[in-house]
């Protein structure tokens, strides 16, 4: 009989990925559980865990993806993908199973492991997330700090989101002048009309 040939853990890691890559979610999570138990090293066991978690969040299997996690970064805590990825994919997680709390601190512990990387967004991801849960000041103070953040984009939807905070907190002055600083900067009419309204 023909030799049998078993990949070894970091090829599978490499086949799994290209697998989710293709949305091959089933393969994925094959090679991922089959490169976690064939491994000895703890990095290629947190690889393995880090892409099993993505193809449960990808698979809407929230529970799922939220332990995988979890053990990902209790298990591992030094490998690169506890040091930032996975708190980032857990608060994506929790804002999935509508778990708002626990959401903003996933995105806070993210920005206290990788500062500087994607302040702008994960502060403003933070900010939606304490904003659901009613904690307007909070919310406010992390819209701000996206907002003072170095990004790419314009910075009006933020500054709309820190209006609507001063609003729900009754800064109502400091909200208007907001809406009428970005009325007055913008072309867009849409935006415009917002901001009168």
């Amino acid at each position: 009989p023909a030799p049998t040939y078993t990949p070894i853990p970091s090829v599978r890691i490499e086949n799994a990925d290209k697998a989710f890559f293709d949305g091959d979610i089933e393969g994925a999570t094959t090679d991922y559980r089959a490169a976690y138990a064939d491994a000895s090293d703890a990095t290629l066991k947190a690889a393995a865990l880090w892409g099993l978690a993505r193809t449960q969040y990808t698979d809407g299997r929230y529970a799922d993806g939220m332990a995988t996690l979890q053990q990902l970064n209790s298990d591992y805590p030094d490998t690169p993908f506890a040091k930032g990825p996975s708190h980032f994919l857990l608060g994506q997680t929790y804002i999935q199973m509508k778990d708002y709390t626990d959401a903003a601190q996933a995105y806070q512990t993210y920005l206290s492991l990788r500062p500087g990387i994607l302040d702008s967004y994960i502060q403003e991801l933070r900010g939606d997330a304490l904003s659901a849960t009613n904690n307007y000041s909070d919310a406010l103070t992390a819209y701000e700090a996206a907002q003072s953040a170095p990004h790419l984009d314009d910075t009006f939807a933020i500054q709309i989101k820190i209006a609507k905070m001063r609003t729900q907190i009754g800064d109502y002055a400091t909200a208007i002048t907001i809406y009428t600083t970005i009325m007055t900067s913008t072309n867009n009419d849409y935006i415009k009309s917002q901001m009168d309204y």
